[in-house]
């Protein structure tokens, strides 16, 4: 059976932020595992869900390993957000069943929901698009979902391009799904306190 192969981009430097901001506390838990722990709970209710975590940190590799994630260790975190991306796709691919998608989560966004995880997931199932994402005002933001024929052209890319230079290179064929603004908005820098007060530049 096809699966939804969620790869967990967590190997950042931070470097806007002023500090590991991964590791920073969010509304009570490290900023990380606001997206981690609702694939995990996706996990828990669906049979089409596999969850990868890739990073360049033990703090974060060793808790997710424990609570049942794959884990990649990206050892060369200088090379960019792609490293990371074909890192995971790479160990998502090696068992991913036929007709599988792998989908790109970075690990900024807490405002993400479970609801629109899902629908992504079901748009992409119900169209049988085999590109898709997340989007606002018709811009399509993270997670982003790529079919496994899509690895190849993600081999290729480099340094800090992302896999949103492959989708909109198929625009045309890929499922967007709209969700509210907030929930796609990543945090770049620290506010006032370590807990909550961000904005995004």
């Amino acid at each position: 059976m096809e699966c939804f192969n969620c790869i967990l981009l967590a190997a950042g430097f931070s470097r806007r932020f002023g500090g590991n901001k991964l590791l920073t506390p969010v509304r009570g838990k490290p900023l990380w595992r606001h997206t981690f722990d609702l694939l995990l709970s996706l996990q828990e209710q669906r049979q089409d869900i596999r969850l990868f975590v890739v990073s360049q940190y033990e703090e974060i590799l060793y808790p997710a390993a424990q609570l049942g994630a794959g884990t990649v260790w990206n050892h060369t975190p200088e090379r960019g957000i792609s490293c990371s991306m074909q890192m995971g796709a790479q160990a998502a691919a090696k068992t991913a069943p036929v007709g599988s998608w792998l989908v790109f989560f970075v690990a900024d966004q807490p405002g993400l929901s479970v609801n629109s995880i899902e629908g992504l997931f079901d748009c992409l199932k119900q169209t049988g698009k085999r590109l898709g994402a997340l989007s606002s005002a018709g811009e399509p933001g993270n997670p982003v979902a790529f079919g496994t024929e899509f690895l190849p052209e993600l081999m290729e890319l480099s340094g800090d391009r992302g896999g949103k230079r492959v989708l909109l290179r198929h625009l045309n064929e890929a499922a967007l799904v709209e969700v509210p603004a907030p929930e796609l908005h990543d945090i770049d820098t620290r506010g006032g306190s370590t807990d909550v007060p961000f904005q995004r530049t």
